[in-house]
């Protein structure tokens, strides 16, 4: 029937998509948090997804009574979906625009670049 064909093809596209998200959540952590909460927020990532999975199918039965619910199970999954992903591109941007500890690294950079040239006059002389 359609709503198999529909699940099927929704089971494909998961697939094909599971690489990137399985991927993402390191890359995310570098970028938007310090360094002392990178591991903290990559795990976070990581326990989201199979989080959302057991909510979906903890749902499912309950959206479900047979075969011809099958479709309104997918549209409750794409409702709660959408939303959440439109709002995600719509208002983050791909890096913050302030992060202090990227402006700390900087710094911390271009001081130990001062001392190493400082050093190395000194060692000429």
């Amino acid at each position: 029937t359609c709503a198999h064909l529909l699940l099927h093809a929704a089971g494909l596209v998961c697939g094909v998509a599971s690489p990137f998200t399985q991927g993402s959540p390191s890359r995310f952590s570098a970028v938007w948090f310090p360094p002392a909460q990178r591991a903290r927020a990559t795990a976070a990532c990581f326990l989201s997804c199979p989080l959302g999975l057991a909510s979906g199918y903890a749902i499912a039965p309950l959206i479900v009574c047979g075969e011809r619910h099958l479709a309104s199970m997918l549209v409750v999954h794409a409702a709660l979906a959408v939303p959440a992903a439109l709002c995600v591109l719509w208002h983050c941007p791909v890096a913050p625009t302030a992060a202090w500890w990227a402006d700390a690294h900087a710094a911390g950079a271009q001081q130990a670049t001062a001392s190493a040239e400082v050093d190395a006059a000194q060692a000429a002389e």
